[in-house]
């Protein structure tokens, strides 16, 4: 009688322990006696047969059993597999609002068009007041001082909305619309103790300035030069006060100056959207300039 057979086995470690106890048998059967008799003949046969099918049962359970490497695999496939058939799903119903290239295309044609005609945006002014001191002022800070004792804003609705100081030691006072300004200039003209006397801005043109113009090209020539250079000039420059030289500026290159004209509206807007402007045999970069003074600390 056998003392295992390969029905115990349920698992590797149980494998191990029933082929343990067949080969044991077999060493015994082997080494009993001085000769192997029939019957341990048969036993040793019938354990060997026993051995080869727990080898049959180990590979069955071997095969059912996966290691933890093969697990992650898997799982990586199967997530792989998942994130394609979403993209398939995605690719071919796109959302809605998505923009073709065409599409995109267009749209950037038109909206540059759109600029062109329309040209850049005219700079915002607000309702000024041109704030001038009645009694000599040293400094800018004195103008602001006088200003503040000239007037207070606690009993109104509201206050300037910016205050700078311009030449000539003056105060430009903005408001956010012409009632306010108004009313303002009305308290200023009606105080006894004003120390300031006050006047409505009037509305400026844009300026322009023109960077690193050569000094061999006179200042006085720049207007006629700008327009019979430049053919997109030719048909918006009809009147002389169209586009008008204010002063010159230095420049960084001594061999270089600045100059800021005023410009009609028109003009500003195309000469802004050009960039550039030919003099001579230059290309000058133009850009929007301030009238009003700035402060650096």
């Amino acid at each position: 009688m056998l003392p295992a057979t390969a029905e115990e086995i349920t698992n590797v470690s149980m494998y191990t322990e029933v082929v343990n106890k067949l080969v044991a048998c077999i060493v015994n059967a082997v080494n009993d006696g001085k000769s192997v008799t029939a019957a341990n003949k048969r036993l040793i046969t019938v354990a060997s047969e026993e051995i080869r099918r727990a080898n049959l049962v180990l590979t069955n359970i071997t095969s059912t059993l996966s290691s933890p490497a093969e697990d992650l695999k898997n799982d990586i496939i199967t997530c792989v597999r998942e994130e394609i058939t979403h993209l398939k799903k995605s690719i071919s119903s796109p959302s809605l609002g998505r923009s073709s290239y065409a599409q995109v295309v267009s749209s950037s044609a038109n909206q540059s068009l759109t600029i062109n005609n329309h040209g850049a945006p005219l700079p915002a002014t607000k309702p000024a007041l041109i704030v001038t001191p009645k009694t000599e002022v040293k400094n800018k800070q004195e103008v602001i001082d006088v200003w503040r004792k000239s007037i207070s804003f606690r009993a109104t609705r509201y206050a300037p909305a910016h205050v700078q100081t311009v030449s000539h030691n003056k105060l430009r006072v903005e408001f956010d619309n012409e009632q306010q300004r108004d009313e303002t200039l009305t308290r200023l003209l009606n105080s006894k103790v004003v120390q300031v006397t006050a006047e409505p801005a009037r509305k400026l043109r844009p300026m322009i300035i023109l960077k690193g113009i050569s000094v061999d090209t006179p200042t006085e020539e720049l207007v006629d030069i700008i327009k019979m250079q430049n053919a997109e000039l030719s048909d918006t420059i009809t009147e002389q006060d169209d586009l008008k030289f204010c002063f010159k500026r230095s420049n960084r290159n001594p061999h270089l100056y600045n100059a800021v004209f005023r410009a009609q509206p028109t003009v500003w807007r195309k000469i802004i959207s050009m960039c550039k402007l030919s003099i001579d045999h230059q290309r000058i970069h133009v850009e929007e300039f301030s009238p009003f003074m700035q402060c650096h600390k």
